[in-house]
């Protein structure tokens, strides 16, 4: 739940020096456009190589928007990214601006999108 969020962002924001890789699978749980929103806000500020989301069917577009806001800012050498939008009801238009906030990460070489059939 969103309370899980908060430990996550707290933890984030405590080890933000070493935190080169980060995964996260939401997928069965009911975190929702905040907690990911709260989670997102954090990536600017860690030093990641890879970062990965699974996320749950609970996530809109409220919560990818502030993803892709979020991966627009990141400076740090992020060379592999990773999110499953699986079950979640995202619209096209904000599936295209996940992918062009990812066009900004100029040392990204690896990139893993899923989606449902319908996106």
């Amino acid at each position: 739940n969103n309370d899980g969020c908060s430990a996550i962002v707290q933890l984030l924001r405590t080890s933000s020096r070493t935190i080169s890789r980060l995964h996260l699978s939401m997928k069965d749980t009911s975190i929702t456009d905040k907690g990911l929103s709260d989670i997102a806000s954090e990536l600017p500020y860690l030093p990641l190589q890879e970062v990965g989301f699974n996320l749950s069917r609970n996530i809109s577009n409220q919560g990818v928007n502030s993803l892709s806001k979020s991966l627009r800012k990141i400076s740090s050498q992020l060379n592999h990214c990773w999110i499953s939008l699986m079950g979640s009801d995202v619209s096209d238009m904000e599936i295209v601006n996940l992918v062009e906030a990812l066009s900004y990460l100029p040392s990204l070489s690896k990139i893993n999108l899923k989606f449902n059939g319908d996106q």
